[in-house]
């Protein structure tokens, strides 16, 4: 069974949705991608979810998200990194998720 988990060292600062995607590139690649180091990254996701790792983003493809920039960043440092394609169109997710009939949405 495949392990989750969330690492918060990748996740957007306070600036999240509230500036410009140019701005956000800055940001989050000098502030959150700048002190960080590629293969300690790697090797911490690794331990927490094993050799297959896969990120994932709420943005619809082919969207501006830190996702991307997080897969450039580790592609830049000679990690592979290989884009899923979404086979079909994801479920329209309601805002505040509810439980309906044993199921989370």
């Amino acid at each position: 069974m495949a392990r989750r988990a969330i690492y918060r060292a990748l996740a957007p600062g306070p600036w999240f949705n509230s500036c410009s995607w140019e701005r956000y590139v800055e940001l989050y690649k000098g502030e959150i991608l700048g002190p960080l180091n590629p293969r300690r990254v790697v090797d911490d996701l690794v331990s927490l979810v094993g050799e297959d790792i896969v990120l994932l983003c709420w943005e619809k493809p082919p969207k501006d998200c830190h996702r991307a920039l997080v897969a450039e960043w580790l592609r830049e440092a000679g990690f592979e990194v290989e884009e899923i394609p979404a086979e079909q169109p994801p479920k329209k997710v309601p805002k505040k998720p509810t439980w309906k009939n044993g199921t989370l949405w």
